[in-house]
């Protein structure tokens, strides 16, 4: 896309300061919609073993606590801190040994979603027990957190597998 000028005897010097100008801002442009696509995290674990860390969807966040089957006697928590969009389901898997004493999910500000479009459940608790999703900020107050799944084939939230002693608050 840049183009080298050639040493012209027509062209005049306030022309070539423009033209200079307008390819530095064009690189400057360019080079700056790199830094402006960075990815934050919007969710973070807490209190796990090997999980502990942030992520960008609720998805990869649960990927990462099934990847540690040995949660044993753990209080996890994950905090939602931004909205995120889901592309694929969230699953949620515990072990039948070694399994966690309590997992929390909740916002940490207001009128936070965790969406999605997906031909399946949003969240998937595949024999999860002891879950809980709170949608109030930091577990006070009124409810500030919107699941939602806008594909009407999907559910926004499965318990399969004997999940059990769940909650949703």
């Amino acid at each position: 896309m840049l183009k080298f000028l050639k040493r012209s005897s027509t062209l005049k010097p306030d022309a070539l300061i423009v033209r200079l100008v307008c390819y530095s801002l064009f690189i400057f442009i360019s080079l700056s919609s790199f830094t402006t696509s960075t990815l934050y995290a919007q969710v973070t674990v807490a209190g796990s073993t090997g999980a502990d860390d942030n992520y960008t969807t609720l998805k990869l966040a649960f990927e990462a606590i099934n990847s540690n089957t040995d949660q044993t006697g753990n209080d996890i928590t994950i905090s939602i801190t931004a909205n995120t969009y889901e592309t694929a389901s969230a699953e949620l898997k515990q072990s039948t040994i070694n399994s966690w004493n309590s997992l929390a999910i909740f916002p940490t500000a207001q009128n936070l979603k965790v969406e999605g479009n997906i031909n399946a459940p949003l969240i998937n608790l595949i024999g999860a027990d002891n879950v809980t999703i709170d949608g109030r900020v930091n577990h006070i107050g009124v409810a500030s957190l919107t699941l939602s799944n806008t594909n009407t084939a999907g559910q926004v939230i499965q318990f399969i597998t004997d999940a059990t002693s769940n909650t949703i608050r």
